[in-house]
């Protein structure tokens, strides 16, 4: 642990935020969250006991930093503005509730702010306009507060949602689906395991002193595959060869990103590096999801 001591974290009940939070309490960081009270916390119940908790319907965030002081604040709340009407539930976690963190922040002396952006482009869709409106606001600010924005590429592993692509397909091969549907998926993308996230963050908080002013730190394998071959391998490591796979079938969504891969080279010069393979991480995310939901030895 370095400089950085005290932690504001959101979205901790989600499943980037619950794997930095558990790792976050491991290392002895003192860690206060911000949670809804109807958010599911199965993710994090092993530390409930060794972290402050302020609810979202009891406190203004404000109050949250009444009592003490956090060295740095990491936003990973974030809405995908998956099948919603309202347009205020993509705006208020990707955008509002992160502007007005950033803004109390400023106000008590934090020295860093580590926001969680998508590698997506802008106009690709509601949820990646809201990141990139709230990555401009922080450039704004960044004469106020040390800034480092993390551009995240796909994140994977067990015990993410079952709607996420990876897993999606691992569930439908592992419960012997007869047929997937796909786009032609010649799309080209940057597959990164959740550990290797995980540890990207926390070596950043560690080299806290290095970053002023904004930072952006690209996060992936730095490794670009075709989405075809991912699918051909998860089948393959899934024993799913009697699951027919219709490529072709969906058409692709417009504005699409053809091809995305992260330029890792400023965490490598920090030490970092992935310690998974794009197999060796899909392998374990295999195994612990036959073990932990459909009781696969």
């Amino acid at each position: 642990m370095g400089i950085i001591k005290n932690v504001f974290l959101t979205g901790a009940s989600g499943y980037l935020g619950s794997n930095l939070l558990l790792r976050l309490v491991q290392e002895g960081y003192s860690v206060s969250i911000l949670l809804r009270r109807s958010s599911k916390i199965t993710r994090i119940e092993s530390v409930l006991e060794k972290i402050t908790i302020y609810y979202t319907d009891d406190f203004d965030i404000d109050t949250c930093f009444t009592n003490k002081h956090y060295d740095a604040i990491i936003h990973t709340a974030a809405s995908y503005g998956r099948s919603l009407n309202d347009l205020s539930e993509v705006l208020e976690p990707n955008l509002l509730l992160p502007l007005k963190l950033l803004q109390v922040a400023i106000k008590n002396g934090v020295t860093l702010f580590v926001n969680t952006d998508t590698s997506l482009p802008r106009a690709l869709n509601s949820y990646a306009l809201s990141k990139k409106q709230f990555n401009d606001w922080l450039q704004f600010y960044s004469n106020k507060i040390a800034i480092i924005n993390i551009e995240l590429e796909y994140f994977y592993g067990s015990g993410d949602d079952s709607w996420k692509f990876v897993n999606n397909v691992i569930h439908k091969f592992l419960t012997k689906a007869s047929s997937i549907d796909f786009t032609e998926a010649t799309q080209e993308r940057d597959f990164i395991y959740i550990d290797d996230v995980v540890d990207a963050y926390l070596l950043l908080l560690e080299q806290k002193s290095i970053f002023s002013s904004f930072s952006n730190i690209e996060l992936g394998s730095g490794e670009v595959y075709v989405l075809k071959n991912l699918i051909l391998t998860l089948q393959e490591l899934c024993f799913g060869e009697a699951t027919k796979l219709n490529f072709g079938a969906i058409p692709t969504r417009n504005n699409e990103i053809m091809h995305s891969v992260a330029d890792i080279g400023i965490l490598r010069d920090l030490g970092w590096h992935p310690k998974y393979s794009l197999e060796s991480g899909l392998k374990i995310t295999i195994d612990n999801e036959k073990k932990h939901i459909y009781g696969i030895s």
